[in-house]
């Protein structure tokens, strides 16, 4: 499960805002046939837009996915990276999820910037 995806047109799509980033509904990508085209940031793998019962939305791996970093961090893990996310966004900072550094040599959970300034969560 990740809060983000990468759709080959839209480019990265993130669930914890209202138009993905991208300026989508969730409606488009969510309940959609065919499924939408949607990768997973970390591995390339197929995703599926899905809202858990609580009324989270998140990307889920397709069948056949392989080992994925995204896929094995607990519900605690996404519900805090959507805790820090927020709440950088509630004090003016814009806030991305699951950054991924140059030859994905790192991955951030959250960075937040503002200011001309970076800080990775």
């Amino acid at each position: 499960m990740g809060l983000t995806a990468v759709h080959p047109e839209r480019g990265r799509l993130d669930a914890t805002v209202e138009d993905l980033g991208c300026g989508w509904r969730w409606e488009a990508v969510h309940r959609v046939r065919p499924l939408a085209e949607l990768r997973c940031p970390e591995c390339g793998h197929g995703l599926r837009a899905k809202v858990s019962p609580r009324g989270l939305r998140f990307f889920a791996h397709l069948p056949g996915a392989r080992a994925c970093a995204l896929a094995e961090e607990s519900m605690a893990h996404h519900l805090l990276k959507l805790e820090l996310a927020t709440a950088a966004r509630a004090a003016g900072w814009t806030a991305d999820l699951e950054v991924s550094g140059p030859g994905r040599a790192w991955r951030a959970d959250v960075v937040a910037s503002a200011g001309g300034r970076r800080i990775a969560l």
